[in-house]
Formats: C-alpha cells, structure tokens, sequence
C-alpha cells in the first residue's frame, strides 16, 4: 500500500525540520497487533525510520498529523542522541516543532490533533 495521504502529510511537516533526516516505511499490519498501533519510530539503522501501519491510511487528517507528528519528534529524540526518551517527551517537542498541541481521542486513545478531543495530554493510563 503507498498511503499517499499519510506519506503527504509526513512530507510536509518533515519539512519543518530541515536537519533532520528521517525515512517513511510502510510496515506490514502484522507488526500492529492492537488497534491504536498507528507507527513506531527506530534508530536501529540510520536514517532513522518511522514504520506505519497501513491503516493509518484510513484514519482523518487530524490522527493523521497528531500521530506523525509524535513519530517525528521521536526521531528528533534519537537523533540527539536520547532513545531513551518517555511517550510525553515526544508529545511535549512535537508541541514545540510543530506549533500544535499533541491531543488524544477517548476511541483509541491515538495522538490527534483534532481541538476538540477528549484529552489534552496523554492520559495517565497509558505508558509514559
């Protein structure tokens, strides 16, 4: 699948971060076994590489972003130099790169960034 919405999208806001250099791979729906498994990000091999799942595809514009967005701070993360970095330090420098606020919706408790959903920061039960 070419997810051409999802690779748009990565285009776009990778642009923000010029010096980053990061990869966009669509892995195989069997390497997300739960329902709110959208993407991953590793440094195994550089460049780093965000991994998504083809159902991303599907999903709105705002999970979408919310969830590359989160992806790509990961990979600003490692490419500091710090892969071992919490979930909410990757929402809180997605907040600062890309100027819109990590969100989570009450459905899958994905990142979003649609304004109206249910949580404003990671809900605490999930991993930090």
């Amino acid at each position: 699948m070419r997810c051409p919405r999802v690779r748009a999208c990565f285009r776009r806001l990778a642009l923000r971060v010029p010096s980053l250099r990061v990869d966009l791979a669509v892995g195989d729906p069997a390497q997300f076994p739960a329902a709110r498994d959208f993407a991953y990000t590793t440094d195994d091999a550089r460049p780093i590489r965000v991994v998504i799942n083809p159902a991303l595809e599907r999903e709105s514009a705002e999970r979408i972003s919310g969830v590359l967005r989160h992806e790509l701070a990961h990979a600003l993360l490692m490419a500091r130099g710090d892969s071992d970095h919490s979930e909410r330090a990757a929402d809180r420098l997605a907040e600062v790169a890309f100027g819109k606020r990590i969100r989570y919706d009450a459905r899958l408790l994905v990142q979003t960034t649609d304004p109206y959903a249910r949580w404003g920061r990671r809900p605490k039960t999930l991993p930090p």
